[in-house]
């Protein structure tokens, strides 16, 4: 008995060929996948310890870190800018941009800083701080500003501190410094700095 409705040939044959290649799509995929398993334990190092672990781990870091440092080596446009702003932020922080006079005085704009302090000290001191000799700028100082003796610098002190930086002094400082930290305005961390700490020394 003839079919109503008779089957063409052409399109099922199509639908059969398509399914055929998803399914072998599909069985190379998971070979791919099962052999890909297969090499990434073969070549994964086997941990018998934690210490093996905690030392896979640090290395990884360091890698993380040196493939950091060789980015900024070859900035983009935006690694750049940033670079920069924060440069710039950073000096910001530490510049005095604006100086309160004392009440009752005013210092137009176009005034400089240098100026502005020049003025307020001979407001509060009487003369300029220019024709004020040592030993009564030493005395307004410690008149205007207290230090308890405990935070003082002793002349023994402040000589060992004005001495030269040693070598040694340098590489102790080095030893001292914590892997895996951000960078600093350099944009170079520990990391670099112990790794690199032969050429280091001597640049510093």
């Amino acid at each position: 008995m003839q079919s109503e409705r008779p089957i063409e040939w052409s399109h099922l044959e199509q639908r059969i060929v398509k399914a055929i290649r998803r399914v072998s799509r599909a069985e190379k995929r998971q070979v791919r996948r099962y052999r890909q398993k297969l090499e990434d334990q073969k070549h994964r190092p086997a941990y018998s310890t934690r210490r093996q672990l905690i030392e896979e781990q640090a290395n990884e870091a360091r890698e993380a870190a040196e493939f950091k440092f060789g980015k900024y080596m070859q900035a983009t446009q935006g690694d750049v800018r940033h670079f920069f702003r924060r440069i710039a932020n950073w000096q910001r922080d530490q510049t005095i941009s604006r100086l309160e006079p004392t009440p009752g005085r005013y210092h137009p704009s176009n005034v400089s800083l240098a100026d502005i302090m020049g003025a307020e000290w001979h407001q509060i001191t009487g003369q300029s701080h220019a024709t004020v000799p040592p030993h009564k700028a030493e005395q307004r100082f410690d008149a205007l500003v207290y230090i308890p003796e405990t935070r003082k610098v002793t002349e023994a002190q402040n000589q060992d501190l004005m001495a030269p930086i040693t070598e040694k002094e340098v590489r102790e400082a080095i030893a001292a410094l914590h892997r895996n930290k951000a960078g600093g305005v350099d944009s170079l961390n520990n990391d670099f700095y112990k790794d690199c700490e032969d050429v280091m020394v001597e640049v510093l």
